[in-house]
């Protein structure tokens, strides 16, 4: 069908999110596969489409896609998708599930990493943010932000 009208339809029942981004998935590790730009194009719009409105993605079924998306491709541009969406989601997927499950899910060391420095990043803001407020709040002869006061040894 894509060959005569330049889309592709999913057959059968679209079930949850995650199901259809897997499916959207193996259509462009086919194109990859088989060397057909315009379809891995399509593809991947199609799962940027479907990440975007998704709301009933489940963190098990995202990592399952993820899993498929670095190992079966080599397209950055999705990798980037991916790691794009847990970002935006990043409190659903990775503080709802136990840590246990999001080790269980054994992502690629390359998504994990990249997911490992935005975080970082975001909790050195965070702590930023936290110690400004602090200041303002106190004046700047106020007491020392709560962190230093624990670590010196107070109980």
């Amino acid at each position: 069908m894509f060959l005569c009208t330049g889309t592709y339809e999913l057959p059968g029942p679209t079930g949850p999110a995650s199901h259809t981004l897997s499916r959207h998935l193996g259509v462009h590790s086919i194109a990859e596969y088989y060397d057909l730009p315009t379809l891995k194009s399509l593809a991947t719009r199609n799962i940027c489409h479907l990440l975007w409105k998704a709301d009933d993605m489940d963190a098990q079924g995202f990592f399952r896609a993820v899993d498929q998306a670095f190992v079966n491709t080599w397209d950055e541009s999705l990798h980037s998708v991916m790691k794009d969406y847990a970002v935006r989601k990043c409190e659903d997927l990775f503080v709802t599930p136990s840590v246990d499950e999001i080790v269980e899910a054994n992502l690629p060391i390359t998504f994990m990493a990249y997911m490992l420095k935005v975080l970082s990043a975001h909790i050195v803001r965070l702590r930023a943010s936290l110690a400004r407020m602090e200041r303002e709040l106190y004046g700047l002869a106020g007491p020392p932000p709560i962190w230093e006061f624990w670590g010196s040894g107070h109980s």
